[in-house]
């Protein structure tokens, strides 16, 4: 499974127009560790991993310290970013070592990364003996959490958004127990912003003593070496587009914000790394640590959108819903949607503007009756027409320009690029990233959009 391709553009009567950049503003208030297979460790079944008891608070504290920590996550750009980043690599090494966190320890490495997607050559049953060969508590809590990113295996879309939320801070939670620092957030990586665009250097930096644990091999080449995101072989923009939608979910030919941020720059940055063994592909983007600063990011984004006017959804079957995770302790943990809309004031240390051309505003009731009507299962699908993966076509109500589609291991495909040497894109059926969209695009009346093949 990996990402869809470029497929029709918003039009611009749906998203808006006008040029320019969102406006960021301030908040009111000796171990190398390479990114190969980490599941090459056998072990017996982690037994001492505590009761599966229930937990429904986002942000818990680790121990009587946290009281006093405010919970702000910081830019990678920032010093205090920088020192939250140690803390991070060094947990990194911590929970990849089978000595200090067994991979059948929910605070492994491992299965965080299995949360999201269980690895592309193996399958969940088979890891699941594998690991827990005695079954147990640790077992059952792997059943029910691997395998559960959400929406990209037919699950709605709305979901993508508050699922993401909780696993980020899940995982901050797993980083306070394992690293012993109780006031440890996620920084996040602003690659939105042009002069941060080339992956941070202490993802690079394979032999380095601390930072060698945030090292992967499976990125593109030119990336880990520096290269801004939208110069490298992918080549896609990172810009604040979909903050131009005024509803979450589809309102009035608007795709909504939750499919826009995660078709548009949540799955352009993880196309621009690369690779199809890493962050570009579902079941292997967890397994690279740049994925946690990516969707911290993300999770900004949402915040800021809020922040502005932006409405969730507020009906009792979006917020009802609850998600299972293990917390700090190991054990497992469930919490609802409801617990995870919204975050406080100082969550971020700086927020984002709309960009110029946004649409107005949208009532969560509105929205919310809208969304409803859908039914789950006319969603629109990718399918496969030809050798290698391309989108073929999807109904204009959810026209979004990326997408995560079903593929073996072993394919190889990517979306259609610019030359190396420069010049224009290739023209396809589809609007390209600089030019108008096709007529057959314009109208939320028409029924399909043909996407240009693509090949890796």
């Amino acid at each position: 499974m990996h990402f869809a391709h470029l497929a029709c553009r918003y039009p611009r009567t749906i998203m808006g127009t006008g040029p320019g950049r969102a406006r960021r503003h301030r908040a009111p208030n000796s171990r190398d560790c390479e990114g190969g297979d980490m599941s090459t460790f056998s072990r017996r079944e982690f037994l001492k991993t505590g009761g599966l008891a229930a937990g429904l608070v986002l942000l818990p504290s680790v121990g009587a310290a946290a009281q006093n920590c405010v919970m702000t996550r910081y830019s990678l750009a920032s010093n205090k970013g920088r020192r939250m980043l140690q803390t991070y690599a060094d947990s990194v090494w911590r929970m990849n070592n089978p000595l200090t966190q067994p991979e059948a320890s929910p605070r492994s490495w491992m299965f965080q990364w299995y949360t999201h997607m269980v690895r592309g050559d193996r399958g969940k049953a088979a890891e699941l003996s594998r690991v827990y060969p005695l079954g147990g508590t640790a077992m059952a809590l792997a059943n029910e959490m691997w395998n559960t990113c959400q929406s990209h295996l037919g699950q709605p879309q709305q979901y993508f958004l508050p699922w993401h939320r909780m696993y980020l801070r899940y995982l901050e939670e797993i980083v306070r127990a394992v690293s012993g620092d109780p006031c440890f957030t996620m920084p996040y990586w602003d690659y939105t912003d042009p002069a941060q665009q080339a992956l941070p250097v202490e993802f690079r930096q394979r032999f380095h003593p601390r930072w060698g644990a945030l090292y992967r091999e499976e990125r593109y080449p030119e990336i880990n070496a520096g290269t801004p995101l939208p110069a490298g072989r992918a080549g896609f923009g990172l810009n604040l587009d979909c903050m131009k939608s005024g509803s979450y979910n589809p309102f009035n030919g608007d795709a909504g914000f939750c499919a826009n941020i995660d078709g548009m720059v949540h799955g352009a940055a993880h196309l621009d790394i690369g690779t199809q063994l890493g962050m570009a592909t579902v079941p292997w983007a967890a397994s690279d640590p740049v994925f946690w600063v990516h969707h911290c990011n993300i999770d900004r984004i949402w915040a800021s959108w809020n922040r502005l006017g932006g409405r969730n959804p507020s009906d009792p079957a979006f917020l009802d819903k609850a998600f299972v995770f293990a917390n700090g302790g190991g054990t497992r943990a469930e919490t609802q949607i409801r617990d995870a809309v919204s975050v406080p004031a100082a969550a971020y240390d700086t927020y984002l503007s709309r960009p110029p051309g946004s649409l107005p505003f949208q009532g969560a009731a509105s929205q919310g009756r809208q969304a409803s009507t859908r039914n789950r299962n006319s969603r629109p699908r990718w399918r496969r027409t030809r050798p290698g993966w391309m989108a073929t076509s999807i109904s204009a109500t959810r026209r979004r320009p990326w997408r995560w589609s079903p593929a073996p291991p072993s394919t190889a495909s990517r979306p259609a690029r610019r030359p190396r040497g420069g010049g224009p894109a290739p023209r396809s059926s589809c609007r390209s990233r600089d030019a108008p969209p096709p007529v057959s695009c314009r109208s939320p009346s028409t029924s399909t959009c043909t996407a240009p093949a693509t090949a890796r």
